[in-house]
C-alpha cells in the first residue's frame, strides 16, 4: 500500500487539505467584506448624486 512505502504523504495531504480549507474559508471571509464595502461606497455615489441634485 501507498501509506505503508510513504508514512509521511497521507500527514501531508491531509495538511494540505487543511490548509485549502483554510484558504476556502478566509475567502469567503473577505468576500463579504468586500460586499460590504461596495454596499457603502453604492450608497455614498447616491448621496453623492442627491447633494449635486
Amino acid at each position: 500500500m501507498l501509506h505503508d512505502k510513504y508514512p509521511g504523504i497521507a500527514s501531508k495531504v491531509w495538511g494540505g487539505t487543511e490548509e485549502t480549507t483554510t484558504v476556502v474559508e478566509q475567502s469567503k471571509d473577505i468576500k463579504n467584506v468586500v460586499s460590504v464595502i461596495q454596499e457603502i461606497a453604492d450608497q455614498t455615489n447616491l448621496l453623492a448624486l442627491n447633494a449635486a441634485i
